[in-house]
Order: structure tokens, then C-alpha cells, then sequence
């Protein structure tokens, strides 16, 4: 009976120090941002164009991204995981571009690290 109670005991101890150890992990990291206090969901938005079809309409849909920010406070590796159609992925790519190193990297246990952020840019119909 005391095996028993020692396994259990034991095992709810590593438990508890995964647990912890990933709970402080997570407390440690501050993830990128931009410079100058700029809001990337602003800057996105402000300085994207809808392309035009050649008969002049716009096109829609979400563009999912992803792409580090490296200890310099640069993007790199952009990596479109889905997006509708390829105007709509180069507008992307070029907005993104545009960002180059205006960022602050984020952070592990106070050191600088690459670290990646996935985002989204929604294109509506005008």
C-alpha cells in the first residue's frame, strides 16, 4: 500500500513541476512589437491597398501569415499559410516588407530571442 501512495505522490509532484515549470516559461517570454509605439494592426491596416481584377473590382478574403522577428528587431521568413488569391498574397508580403526592421524583439528569461508571430490581414470589398 505505501508503494502505491509513493508512486502517486510522485507522480503528482512531477506533475506540479512540469506544470510550473511551463507556467513560468510562459510568464518569461514578452513578444515583439513594433517601434515607436505603433500599433501593427494599424499600420496594417493604413498601409495595405485592395488589387483590382482587371475589370476593377476589388478582391476579399483573410490572408494568414506568419514571420519571425529576430533578436535585431527584423521580419524575416514571411510565410503565408492561406490566403484567397495571389494579389491578395503579394499586397501582403509587401506590406509586411515595408515593417523591415522597425521592431523590438521579444524576449525569453530577459534575453533577446527570434521569436515568430502569426497574424491575419482581412481584405474587404470597397
Amino acid at each position: 500500500m505505501k508503494n502505491k501512495n509513493f508512486k502517486k505522490i510522485a507522480l503528482l509532484s512531477i506533475f506540479i513541476l512540469t506544470l510550473t515549470a511551463t507556467l513560468s516559461a510562459q510568464n518569461d517570454t514578452i513578444p515583439p512589437r513594433m517601434k515607436y509605439n505603433i500599433n501593427y494592426n494599424m499600420y496594417i491596416a493604413h498601409n495595405r491597398e485592395n488589387p483590382r481584377a482587371a475589370n476593377g473590382d476589388t478582391f476579399s478574403g483573410e490572408v494568414k501569415f506568419e514571420f519571425l522577428v529576430t533578436e535585431r528587431g527584423c521580419i524575416d521568413s514571411i510565410r503565408i499559410i492561406s490566403s484567397p488569391h495571389e494579389k491578395l498574397t503579394k499586397e501582403t508580403i509587401r506590406v509586411l516588407e515595408k515593417t523591415a526592421c522597425k521592431w523590438i524583439s521579444g524576449s525569453v528569461n530577459g534575453e533577446p530571442k527570434t521569436l515568430k508571430i502569426k497574424s491575419k490581414v482581412v481584405y474587404t470589398i470597397e
